[in-house]
């Protein structure tokens, strides 16, 4: 297996890592695990899929903000004009999963504890950490 592969597999395992603390935080509500089986689709259908999709809807102005963990550039930004600009839209939005995912995020916010949040954030940095060392 190659170093690339390896990040591809190791994203994709942190992405689900996340959707599955956010079901178990969440349990009742089964957006998430429609999150869950559409990730787990678009690996099955190929592995790089998920880290090239997330480097196309993050862009620097996100990064930034993601690592300096802006709560209010979270909350208060609309990310469709991002989703809708980038090739995602056209593959695995669709139905909307991207927007819809961060929209849940955003609304479950405020009845987050500060540890969860701070989980939050961390998946955030290490999905973009892992997203650098692949080209």
């Amino acid at each position: 297996m190659s170093e690339n592969d390896r990040y591809y597999e190791i994203f994709n395992n942190k992405l689900t890592n996340f959707i599955d603390d956010l079901i178990i935080v969440f349990p009742n509500d089964n957006d998430f695990k429609l999150f869950k089986n559409t990730i787990n689709l678009v690996k099955l259908a190929n592995k790089k899929l998920l880290l090239k999709y997330f480097k196309l809807g993050v862009n620097e102005e996100f990064q930034n903000n993601i690592l300096n963990k802006n709560e209010k550039f979270f909350l208060d930004n609309n990310y469709r004009s991002v989703l809708d600009n980038s090739k995602i839209a056209t593959v695995i939005n669709k139905d909307n999963v991207n927007d819809k995912l961060i929209e849940k995020l955003k609304e479950y916010w405020t009845q987050l504890n500060d540890d969860n949040i701070e989980t939050v954030w961390n998946y955030f940095n290490i999905l973009l950490q892992l997203s650098k060392k692949i080209n």
